[in-house]
């Protein structure tokens, strides 16, 4: 063909001159190539036929001159032709890093801004198959059974999986030298990566995130309102308020914004809406936009799930009203120690609340009260933080404060003179009534403290679920829990007694509200129950027919308190569960159009609470419609260090397919993967009895990437009229999951009695 000497690209007006190949032949004689142009040049006794490959409407490729002087004057006038509407790129040399592997003098080339590098080495390196079927000028790069994506050189369009969507390229793919060059970021980014581009060193960078921002959560507590940002790693952050609007801004270092973390768009009091967002390369924004200026704090804690900064607003009175209990006092989080003032000259109630901020919306309310004027509130003082609400009355009255059936709860009573009142007073060592005592019996400048633990006034009429205990529940299955739970969150012990076997659970400072009838049966190890109330706690003994160890799951004051029986081979364990596709990818497309995304996260959902609901740790990949990249999947897992990775399917065929269940481990496995795949196939296949198709080794992304044991389960046939009536029955899919949930415990259980690690 010659020896190229030149490689450019021109644009006219609009229309693209594609590239000219200057090219010399052994007969001394240069010959222009223009592969894909759309017009006709006419320049004095010379005609340059331009070819046009998207309609093959010209009769030439190219113009044989003899004159090399010729060749530079075409070139100078191309060159003024095209000055200011033109761009001129030539292919250059780079170094190229692609995950800590180095690659010389690589060609590449710039066009409309984006970095062209050769496919066969960059898809290679990213785990595809390059096939390349020349007559076509069409590349197939298949990165798994389920992954794969088709272009062809100068056209934009790219197929991504079978049957699946069709993107657009940033630019179309180049043949240059022999070579076909493709669009480096996009790629890259496909597979969840990083791209970084040095101009004046001319080295191109490909690198894993350091960390995953994987979701932003809300909740509601005892400590208040929290705004809790999960990561895959512990990573450097800054936070910051702007104003107009107030804001506060929090920057994640060292991060990568996955695609199943979502924005918070609804309002809170202390917030409008919370937005994420990627800053820059390496940076994840959160910007809270604030509803109300608040305190706050930033924590740090790392678990099993992961990295968390979570943002705790500190608690505040949200809300003052009166109902049939009396007057209602509302906090965000909870009302530990208050003090109660009663004034004079005017009459008032003066309660100032520790730990509080003003929450309300205003600080002044009428009440349906006739003995209240109103309710003034205030913030007393920032540092401590007092809030202080004051009673206006018509005249002196006797009150009684007591606890709401939360721990964010008070409840003002203003009662008749003529109604007996009684008081408790309550020590952690529980409740013993006393004298009745009248409120203006004492003196008026009397400031008595009170705290949830340590005083309570309770009026003999009815109870208002001051740290009782509310219900007594066992699970059942191989790994059993008991669960207690009390109105408010208490203080508690739990121990082990033997001869006869016993797990002996105290409640501090707590009454019996359940009776007899409600204790629950004995079940599995547990033979009975019995409880009893003490003068300063209840006691729960559960008697058992065996006893193997026991594990306290909740906090050492705890309104649920949750405590497994037995070694429970799932306790501490991180798995990592991976609906296949999602988002723009819908998988395979069955029969009456059933998307494999849509069985593949219900089923996901299903096991997760399963998993959870037995003492696992789990993550999923996806937990809504969206995608993650294989590279994001893979990432997460190994960042996590977790201890399996289940990837659920459905399987798709085109023809007389028998149907069936069958299950995937890479080809490279160690001993604990082909365990794995055992036990979840043969009791999954067990479960739901259809076709076995066995377990088979192939080389899916998900699978030759993590680093723990690895499985891709194929459950049934979206292709299959028989089995698509199956996965839309909740029924069906519910039995598939208890088999893939009894054949992950059956293999954590083999390792744990065989002491083996993996």
């Amino acid at each position: 063909m010659g020896t190229i000497l030149s490689i450019l690209r021109l644009q006219y007006n609009r229309c693209m001159l594609s590239y000219m190949y200057i090219s010399l032949r052994k007969s001394g004689q240069y010959c222009l190539y223009f592969p894909q142009v759309r017009r006709k040049f006419a320049m004095k006794k010379r005609s340059i036929y331009f070819v046009c490959n998207s309609c093959n409407s010209t009769k030439k490729r190219g113009v044989v001159m003899k004159n090399h002087k010729f060749i530079y004057n075409i070139l100078i006038i191309f060159g003024l032709l095209l000055l200011g509407s033109g761009q001129i790129f030539a292919v250059d040399q780079m170094t190229l890093l692609m995950q800590e592997k180095q690659f010389n003098n690589i060609p590449y080339m710039i066009e409309d801004g984006e970095l062209l590098a050769p496919a066969r080495l960059v898809l290679e390196e990213l785990g595809g198959k390059v096939e390349w079927y020349g007559g076509l000028k069409v590349l197939r790069v298949l990165f798994d059974e389920d992954n794969e994506v088709k272009m062809s050189v100068d056209n934009v369009r790219i197929a991504i999986n079978p049957g699946g969507n069709v993107d657009r390229l940033p630019v179309p793919p180049r043949m240059v030298e022999g070579q076909t060059m493709v669009p480096l970021k996009y790629f890259v980014e496909y597979f969840g990566l990083l791209f970084k581009w040095d101009e004046e060193k001319k080295i191109a960078r490909v690198f894993k995130p350091a960390n995953w921002v994987l979701d932003l959560t809300f909740e509601e507590g005892l400590m208040g309102e929290k705004l809790i940002i999960t990561s895959t790693k512990k990573v450097p952050y800054v936070s910051h308020v702007l104003g107009q609007p107030d804001r506060l801004v929090i920057d994640l270092q060292n991060s990568s914004l996955s695609s199943r973390s979502s924005d918070i768009l609804w309002q809170t009091y202390v917030f409008n809406s919370v937005r994420l967002s990627q800053y820059d390369l390496e940076t994840v924004r959160v910007v809270i936009e604030l509803n109300n200026q608040v305190q706050y704090q930033i924590i740090e804690e790392e678990s099993q799930e992961g990295f968390k900064v979570i943002v705790v607003f500190a608690p505040g009175i949200r809300d003052v009203h009166q109902d049939n209990q009396g007057i209602m006092i509302k906090s965000s989080g909870e009302i530990g120690k208050y003090s109660i003032m009663e004034l004079s000259n005017p009459d008032r109630l003066v309660i100032d609340l520790e730990d509080q901020t003003l929450q309300m919306e205003t600080n002044s309310l009428n009440l349906d009260n006739s003995c209240v004027k109103q309710v003034r509130a205030s913030q007393l003082s920032w540092d401590p933080k007092i809030t202080r609400l004051v009673l206006d009355l018509q005249e002196k009255i006797e009150y009684n404060v007591l606890r709401g059936q939360t721990a964010q709860e008070i409840i003002v009573q203003i009662e008749d003179t003529n109604q007996e009142i009684v008081v408790a007073e309550q020590s952690g060592e529980g409740t013993t009534p006393t004298d009745p005592i009248s409120s203006n019996q004492e003196d008026l400048s009397k400031n008595t403290d009170s705290t949830q633990d340590e005083y309570v006034i309770i009026d003999v009429g009815q109870k208002f679920g001051d740290h009782e205990l509310v219900s007594i529940g066992i699970t059942e299955g191989i790994n059993q829990r008991v669960i207690i739970k009390t109105s408010t969150p208490i203080y508690y012990n739990a121990w082990y007694l033997p001869n006869p076997d016993r797990l002996v659970v105290d409640l501090q400072g707590t009454t019996l509200r359940i009776n007899s009838s409600q204790i629950p049966q004995g079940a599995g190890i547990i033979k009975n129950v019995r409880m009893h109330q003490y003068p300063d706690k209840v006691r729960v003994v559960f008697d058992l027919n065996q006893y193997v160890s026991h594990n306290i799951l909740s906090e050492s004051r705890s309104q649920v308190i949750e405590i497994g029986l037995g070694n429970n081979p799932l306790e501490g364990k991180v798995i990592i569960i991976d609906p296949g596709h999602g988002g723009s990818d819908p998988g395979a497309i069955g029969i009456g159009g059933l998307h494999e995304k849509v069985v593949t996260l219900e089923m996901g959902l299903l096991l997760k609470d399963m998993l959870r609901n037995a003492g696992a740790t789990v993550i999923m990949t996806r937990d809504k419609d969206v995608y993650p990249t294989l590279g994001e999947r893979v990432d997460l897992a190994n960042q996590l260090n977790a201890d399996i990775f289940v990837s659920l399917h459905c399987n798709s065929f085109n023809g007389e397919d028998p149907g069936g269940t069958e299950t995937f481990i890479p080809p490279t496995y160690r001993k604990t993967n082909r365990e794995l795949a055992a036990a979840i196939h043969t009791n999954l296949v067990d479960m739901i009895q259809l076709f076995d198709r066995g377990i088979k080794s192939e080389g899916f992304y998900v699978l030759n990437h993590t680093t723990m044991p690895a499985v891709l389960v194929e459950v049934a046939f979206v292709s299959k009229k028989e089995e698509v009536k199956l996965l839309k029955d909740p029924e069906f899919l519910n039995k598939a999951i208890t088999g893939i949930y009894e054949g992950i415990l059956a293999y954590f259980t083999e390792l744990m009695e065989s002491g083996e690690s993996q």
